[in-house]
């Protein structure tokens, strides 16, 4: 599946754990078992040696991603070269620190170009033609949702009622967004 995506992970020499689909990959390791610990460069995949600037227009129509700097694009062909362009440029790298399902405290690292890339250009687009309350509630609500998806309540019908609010909020996102 890796190859699939276009992500190819060098051997860690089984120094690292790593988790990797579409959207982005999650890197665990010996240094990230404290909030002090950082990440060595070696330890990063889709972001190594990352590093200069970069312009990328995003077409959404109704909320979803179409094109990329012009060129329109289905979603994983999108998705996948956002990631590759974003993360040689080191956009999409991070640290997370939270509470796992067993309610043990984790940390790992993240790669996630694309996303962070899409999200930005999203949220500005939303800016412009959502009202401040319908923004907030959004926000809110997706928080909701993804906590209930996490704890594995997907069938759950309050989540077909936050998708339909979700899905009436993008009826007007339709435009570009340049993110730098």
């Amino acid at each position: 599946y890796l190859a699939k995506v276009g992500c190819e992970l060098p051997p860690s020499g089984g120094r690292y754990s790593v988790n990797a689909g579409l959207w982005g990959l999650t890197i665990g390791g010996q240094e990230l078992l404290t909030s002090w610990g950082s990440l060595p460069d070696d330890g990063w995949h889709w972001t190594k040696g990352a590093g200069g600037t970069g312009r990328f227009i995003v077409s959404f129509e109704r909320g979803e991603p179409v094109a990329l700097d012009g060129e329109a694009l289905a979603p994983v062909a999108l998705i996948e070269r956002l990631n590759a362009q974003a993360g040689a440029l080191g956009a999409g790298r991070g640290y997370h620190l939270g509470d796992t399902v067993l309610g043990i405290k984790g940390r790992i690292a993240f790669e996630a170009p694309a996303a962070e890339v899409l999200l930005t250009a999203h949220r500005e687009l939303e800016k412009l033609v959502l009202t401040e309350d319908q923004r907030t509630t959004k926000d809110q609500l997706g928080d909701q949702y993804g906590r209930r998806l996490h704890f594995g309540l997907f069938h759950d019908p309050f989540q077909r009622d936050i998708e339909a609010l979700l899905l009436s909020s993008q009826e007007r996102v339709t435009g570009r967004a340049r993110v730098l």
